[in-house]
């Protein structure tokens, strides 16, 4: 077990994914208002809790077993404060800073594969609608599972507060983020990564 920050858990994997038989997303608003609520009273360092991976042995994908609520959230904090700041970018080092998270949080420059991959059903409509950020958005009433719809709310959630604030806020939660506190796991057997998930979760 070993303890990093956000920036590093990015920089050490390409691609996270998360299995088919993980939980889709499921964080509801008052997740997100905690996520920022917690932003605004951070004393400067800030607790992202703890993250289980699957490597299995010859695949050099990286999978997420625990902490796949909090990870996403994460790349979807990532895609509003990009379009947040790209909005107000006044010069080449604010459009540099959009390119960096871009390239550090939503896609790889050189393979061009997303840095999060979700669960097979959804994982199309996060592209488009996080990653990507392709307009005009899917009608909701075209949103066909609950994951979609949370995904939906929580972007449009963090835009409505990113765009009332000031330039200094958004860098000072990026920093904050950018430096949560995290800690990670790795296993290469998904016997283990299923004791583990198990034992952390229903026996307190």
């Amino acid at each position: 077990m070993e303890a990093i920050n956000i920036y590093k858990l990015f920089a050490l994997n390409g691609t996270y994914v998360v299995p088919s038989y993980q939980r889709a997303y499921s964080w509801e608003k008052k997740q997100c208002e905690q996520f920022i609520q917690d932003l605004r009273e951070a004393p400067g360092k800030y607790y992202l809790g703890h993250f289980l991976f699957l490597n299995p042995n010859n695949d050099s994908r990286t999978f997420l077993i625990d902490g796949q609520q909090r990870l996403t959230t994460v790349v979807i904090f990532f895609s509003c404060l990009r379009n947040a700041l790209l909005k107000i970018a006044e010069n080449v080092e604010d459009r540099k800073r959009c390119d960096y998270i871009s390239n550090h949080y939503l896609r790889d420059r050189y393979s061009e594969k997303p840095h999060l991959q979700t669960v097979s059903y959804d994982n199309s409509f996060f592209i488009d609608e996080i990653i990507d950020r392709k307009s005009p958005f899917l009608p909701e009433l075209e949103l066909n599972s609950s994951s979609k719809r949370h995904i939906r709310h929580c972007r449009e959630y963090f835009d409505s507060v990113f765009q009332k604030e000031s330039k200094d806020t958004l860098l000072k939660w990026m920093d904050l983020v950018e430096k949560a506190w995290v800690t990670e796991f790795h296993v290469s057997k998904k016997s283990d990564a299923a004791q583990i998930y198990a034992f952390q979760h229903d026996r307190g």
